[in-house]
C-alpha cells in the first residue's frame, strides 16, 4: 500500500460546499459520514490521499499537531484555536461577516454605555482580542450555537456570531450593529509537512486553483436603517 497524504474535512453545512470543490477537481468523494475514504494515487506520485470529516476544531487541532497532514477550515475557527499552520490555499466559497447583532432599536453606542455589556458568542477569544484591542470592556459568554436564543432570553445584550442568512436575522427582530470581520475558508497545512509529500499537496493546490467554482453573490447586511 502507497504512504498517504491524510486530509481532515469540516463536518456540518460546510461539507458540502467542500466536497463540491473536490469534485469540480476531479475528485467525486463518496459519503465521509462514518469512514475513512481513501483514493489510490490520483496524481501518480506514489501518495494516496486519505479524507475523513470532524468538527472544525478538531481539524486545526489534528492538523497542527501532525495526525492530519492537511486540512479545511474557516480563518475564524483559525483565529479562536490559535493553531500554527501554514495556509496556502484560500477557497472562494463559505465566506460570511463576523457581525455584532442586536435587538432592532439597540446602537453600538447604547449596548456600549452599559456597564457590564455582555455578548454571547462562539468565538470568545475573537470576540475579547477585538474589543480589547478597542479599549471596550465586555462580559463573553461563550456558546456552541443559537448565540441569538440568549439575547432573546435577556442572558446577553447582543451577540458575535458569522451572519450567514440575514433574512433569518431580520425575522427574529435583530439588526447588525457592526461587522468586526470576514470569514475565509483555507487550506490547512502542518508546518513540518515532509518533502515527499509536497508534490501530491502541490497538485491538489493546482486543481483547486484552475477548477474554482463560481463565486457567490455578498451577503447584504441588514443594518438598522433606523439607528441614529
Amino acid at each position: 500500500m502507497n504512504d498517504s497524504l491524510r486530509l481532515a474535512l469540516p463536518n456540518g453545512q460546510t461539507l458540502g460546499p467542500v466536497l463540491e470543490c473536490f469534485k469540480l477537481a476531479g475528485l467525486e468523494l463518496p459519503s465521509l459520514s462514518s469512514k475513512v475514504v481513501r483514493i489510490n494515487n490520483p496524481f501518480d506520485t506514489g501518495f494516496d490521499l486519505e479524507l475523513f470529516a470532524t468538527s472544525a476544531a478538531d481539524v486545526c487541532r489534528y492538523v497542527e499537531t501532525g495526525v492530519c497532514h492537511a486540512g479545511i477550515a474557516g480563518t475564524e475557527i483559525l483565529c479562536e484555536t490559535e493553531v500554527e499552520v501554514w495556509r496556502p490555499f484560500t477557497f472562494n466559497i463559505e465566506s460570511y461577516p463576523i457581525v455584532f447583532a442586536g435587538r432592532k432599536g439597540q446602537s453600538f453606542e447604547s449596548l456600549q454605555s452599559k456597564p457590564n455589556l455582555r455578548l454571547t458568542t462562539p468565538f470568545p477569544n475573537f470576540v475579547n482580542d477585538w474589543f480589547s484591542r478597542r479599549g471596550l470592556s465586555v462580559e463573553v459568554i461563550a456558546v456552541s450555537e443559537g448565540s441569538e436564543i440568549a439575547v432573546e432570553l435577556s442572558m446577553a445584550d447582543g451577540y458575535v456570531d458569522l451572519l450567514t442568512c440575514a433574512e433569518t436575522l431580520v425575522a427574529r427582530d435583530f439588526r447588525v450593529l457592526d461587522v468586526l470581520g470576514h470569514t475565509r475558508l483555507k487550506l490547512i497545512v502542518n508546518r513540518a509537512l515532509a518533502s515527499k509529500r509536497r508534490e501530491t499537496l502541490g497538485k491538489l493546490i493546482e486543481l483547486f486553483q484552475n477548477n474554482r467554482p463560481p463565486e457567490p453573490p455578498p451577503i447584504s447586511i441588514p443594518f438598522d436603517l433606523d439607528d441614529p
